[in-house]
């Protein structure tokens, strides 16, 4: 029997320090048949020359410069990647995680013992500078996936499914024009097909973690992606008409948040941007009670008059409301 081809597609940008290891990881597999497409997002270092030296090695190596039709980032050249691939089965990874020897025989073997399932789940472990210092073992584990990716109960990175291509084929992937969370934003909106699904709850892949990454540096940049997915995904919520009382409340935590950063980064302008989003949902038709808009729109005006002691003030008095019913 011919094992179905799994495609591999990892962006690159300047990773020649950590590639390497990505790519031998994925030379340990004991499933064979796959294709790992390696598309460059514009290198400055010498990451051209390891995908080069990779594709010597082994022909089941691809690598390519990510089309001008597609923007620069990490999603565009994702985008790209998939335009290439011609897999049956579709596996996302990044440029400094690594797979453990089984990954893709057990995600595969998953597909098949269930053909009504579009994608497979697993498990990662945390680790930072080698596999012996690992942390957290990160799992899909939910009863509402949809609900609980939405509302950041659960985080599915990008290397944890591994998707039927039939089902990606018929919508947008990646959304090039957001910078951060857009995997979040691609996942909310397969999930809102209600797809079928299943979970290997166990690690297959070890995530890396950055020193960068936990510092969590904030910039305006940063705010406005942020923003830019929870509205995309708040449309497509609105048009599915899947509003939950943890969305609601989700939503109401994450415009105060951003308010409260744009403010501590002294981006008071950037503000308006979720103010503005609080304040239509005042409107008829946006599902949301007068009672929190009004309450955002206090804080909001605490945070802006009364400073830093107001801010602190304000903080305290609205603790408890964060958890809203």
């Amino acid at each position: 029997m011919t094992l179905p081809l799994v495609s591999i597609i990892i962006p690159v940008y300047n990773r020649e320090h950590l590639l390497g290891a990505t790519l031998d990881s994925i030379l340990q597999q004991s499933y064979p048949n796959w294709e790992c497409l390696l598309v460059d997002d514009g290198s400055t270092d010498a990451s051209w020359d390891v995908m080069l030296h990779y594709q010597k090695l082994d022909n089941r190596f691809k690598t390519y410069r990510r089309g001008s039709e597609h923007l620069p980032g990490g999603s565009g050249a994702r985008n790209f990647g998939f335009e290439k691939s011609e897999g049956e089965y579709i596996n996302w990874f990044d440029s400094d995680d690594l797979m453990f020897p089984n990954h893709l025989e057990k995600k595969v073997a998953a597909l098949q013992a269930n053909p009504m399932a579009e994608m497979v789940f697993c498990s990662c472990l945390h680790f930072t500078e080698n596999l012996e210092n690992t942390g957290k073992i990160w799992h899909v584990e939910s009863s509402n996936l949809l609900e609980d990716e939405v509302t950041d109960r659960v985080s599915i990175q990008t290397a944890l499914p591994m998707f039927r291509r039939s089902y990606l084929e018929t919508d947008s992937l990646f959304p090039e024009h957001i910078h951060m969370a857009e995997e979040w934003v691609l996942m909310c909106r397969l999930l809102l097909k209600k797809p079928t699904w299943v979970n290997i709850n166990e690690p297959l892949i070890y995530y890396r973690v950055h020193e960068v990454q936990k510092l969590k540096t904030l910039n305006r940049t940063m705010l406005e992606s942020e923003y830019l997915a929870r509205l995309e995904v708040y449309r497509m919520l609105r048009e599915h008409r899947f509003f939950t009382p943890a969305v609601h409340a989700f939503y109401s935590k994450v415009m105060i948040r951003l308010i409260r950063k744009s403010i501590q980064i002294r981006r008071t302008a950037f503000s308006m941007k979720p103010l503005g989003f609080i304040l239509l949902r005042l409107l008829p038709g946006y599902r949301c009670s007068a009672w929190h808009s009004l309450r955002f729109l206090m804080e909001y005006v605490l945070f802006i008059l009364a400073g830093r002691s107001g801010l602190r003030w304000s903080l305290a008095f609205f603790r408890n409301e964060n958890n809203l019913r």
